[in-house]
């Protein structure tokens, strides 16, 4: 439980992917960052997807195809909500959101196969039984280019 939320983050697990010796399957990191004004838009590709590090990913994920067309302040606006939004996961019993610093981070948009409507999504489960107590986490949440 001492890692749960260094692997919750979706910033921060991509260095214990990369320990493992498995960073070549990480998607490209475009940036990090924790305030809103640091990112520079004409230093990104005009495809790419946006995410806050400690999001479910409902709502607080954005695919951008062209970069260049959008209103750069309502990005901002957008993300400055992301990155005030605080207790994560408290209502669905997930108190490992609580600890991680909010960010937003720019990575690779990976293409959809045609025959598909989303890309694959590999999360990595370990279950643990103690005293008769089952509990099954997901404790690593990241798109890996396979």
């Amino acid at each position: 439980t001492a890692r749960w939320s260094e692997l919750a983050d979706k910033y921060k697990v991509r260095k214990y992917v990369e320990d493992l010796g498995c960073g070549n399957i990480l998607v490209k990191l475009y940036g990090a960052w924790d305030n809103e004004n640091d990112i520079d838009f004409d230093t990104l590709p005009d495809s790419l997807i946006f995410k806050a590090n400690n999001g479910e990913g409902k709502g607080t994920n954005l695919i951008v195809h062209d970069l260049k067309s959008e209103n750069k302040e309502a990005l901002r606006r957008l993300f400055r909500w992301w990155l005030t939004r605080k207790h994560i996961g408290a209502l669905a019993g997930e108190p490992q959101y609580k600890a991680i610093k909010p960010m937003v981070i720019a990575e690779e948009l990976l293409p959809i196969p045609e025959t598909e409507s989303s890309i694959v999504d590999y999360k990595i489960t370990a279950s643990l039984d103690i005293s008769g107590f089952a509990t099954t986490e997901t404790v690593v949440a990241v798109v890996l280019r396979l």
